[in-house]
């Protein structure tokens, strides 16, 4: 899956002839001198809870997963080694 950044919009997203589609949020947050980060990959969520909140304060957000997107289920097993494999090579580069 090709994804994109935008600078105006948090998170991860995918773009095409669908239109934008958040498939990832990244938080960060500074409080009491304290820095904390996270984020959350939908891999195989249920997307009708989506439909009841507004995803990140974003009203014209659509939010899809991995598994929406290639129309098949897929198991976060699958997702995790090439997840830790990417995070490592970009914590590699930023200490670098």
């Amino acid at each position: 899956l090709d994804a994109v950044q935008y600078c105006e919009r948090s998170g991860v997203w995918l773009r095409d002839e669908k239109g934008d589609r958040k498939i990832a949020a990244i938080g960060i947050r500074f409080a009491k001198g304290v820095t904390m980060h996270g984020f959350a990959l939908n891999v195989n969520p249920d997307l009708s809870w989506f439909d009841k909140i507004v995803p990140c304060g974003i009203p014209d957000a659509a939010v899809t997963s991995i598994s929406a997107e290639l129309g098949r289920d897929v198991p976060i097993s699958e997702v995790i080694p090439v997840l830790e494999k990417h995070i490592y090579e970009a914590l590699a580069r930023v200490s670098a």
